[in-house]
């Protein structure tokens, strides 16, 4: 697979439009983004996914010696935790 594909999980997107149905009606626009937003960091933080063994040994061991080790594998686990078995991984861009 050439793309770069997200695999949502359907609690997640439950989360999401559950939030947006509460709240459309009350407060447009950016509250509303921010209910959404914050809807979907709670489900994540609740429901967690937890790499394989055999992701985890696929990502990289440091990148850029930004971080400490823990810290730049658990970055690059966030950055891959929802795409799509057999999807691209999206390149690296730093914000700094």
């Amino acid at each position: 697979m050439n793309k770069v594909v997200f695999d949502i999980p359907e609690g997640l997107l439950e989360a999401a439009q559950t939030a947006y149905r509460r709240h459309e009606k009350i407060e447009p626009g950016v509250f509303l983004t921010v209910k959404i937003a914050e809807a979907i960091l709670l489900w994540i933080a609740e429901n967690a996914p937890v790499p394989t063994q055999e992701q985890f040994q696929k990502l990289p061991v440091a990148r850029h010696g930004r971080f400490p080790w823990p810290i730049s594998v658990m970055e690059e686990w966030e950055r891959r935790m929802f795409l799509a078995k057999g999807s691209k991984v999206p390149k690296y861009r730093s914000l700094t």
